[in-house]
């Protein structure tokens, strides 16, 4: 994993659990990692911490192996206080179903940290599914019945260390203390959210070109496409884009109008 990670998961591990007594059993999704290369594992040494890693296939770093990445057999019900997972989350095609499952393994009080990207290029493991902005820290930690804690995402101004590229989002959730009855309805709500999950298997990313990306594709081309680079026409992208997102609601009409005559 990039260092920025790592770093983010140190500065979680520091900012919360430093002053609750262990040992606690923390549960890493998406565990698996090169050997010799950096892993959250370092983070959580024992005896302070019961380190698991959890993943899909057998790898280093993996102590449980999953048969299934959206129905976690294998981890019993409320058995963590703390759920971790870092640069995982984008390849998750179904992810709304991992925070659930996330927020069933917890225990009432249990921390949850992510972190993934919000910016980036396509990296196939085998997926590459999302990207996540500044309003989904919120989003995913209510999903799953857990409290937002902490949100933020990278600024593109801090440059010095490997992964600034990535932009990740960092999230801190908790899962509130409750009691029986809530944590039943709790665990029930997160059932029904994992049984939506489909019974055929996603397609291969290739078969989902067809005949209206081509159209769009070749319509819009023109000559200046054709050699412009990539990254200027990006930054004519962007730069048209906080200009619309600044401009006021009778400069937005204005430029409509200039784009639709522009067009005819």
């Amino acid at each position: 994993m990039h260092e920025t990670s790592y770093l983010k998961m140190k500065a979680f591990r520091d900012s919360y659990l430093g002053s609750i007594e262990g040992p606690l059993r923390v549960i890493d999704v998406g565990s698996a990692s090169i050997e010799g290369q950096r892993s959250y594992r370092a983070l959580f040494d024992a005896p302070k911490f019961d380190y698991v890693g959890v993943d899909l296939a057998p790898a280093f770093n993996v102590d449980i192996i999953l048969k299934d990445p959206h129905r976690w057999t294998e981890v019993p019900t409320a058995s963590a206080d703390v759920v971790i997972s870092g640069q995982m989350l984008e390849h998750d095609p179904y992810f709304w179903v991992t925070i659930c499952e996330i927020g069933r393994v917890l225990r009432p009080g249990g921390w949850c940290c992510i972190v993934a990207p919000s910016r980036g290029p396509a990296h196939f493991f085998p997926r590459d599914c999302w990207r996540f902005y500044p309003d989904a820290g919120a989003a995913l930690m209510t999903y799953g019945g857990m409290e937002i804690v902490e949100t933020s995402v990278e600024a593109s101004t801090f440059r010095s260390r490997p992964g600034v590229e990535w932009g990740d989002t960092l999230v801190v959730g908790r899962l509130p203390e409750m009691d029986d009855s809530a944590h039943v309805r709790h665990l029930s709500r997160l059932s029904q959210v994992a049984a939506t999950i489909p019974d055929r298997p996603l397609p291969d990313y290739v078969a989902l070109r067809g005949p209206a990306t081509a159209a769009y594709e070749e319509s819009s081309r023109s000559g200046i496409h054709r050699w412009r680079p990539y990254l200027l026409r990006k930054a004519v992208s962007h730069a048209q884009w906080k200009l619309w997102n600044s401009a006021s609601p009778k400069w937005r009409e204005r430029l409509s109008r200039v784009r639709s005559s522009a067009s005819v």
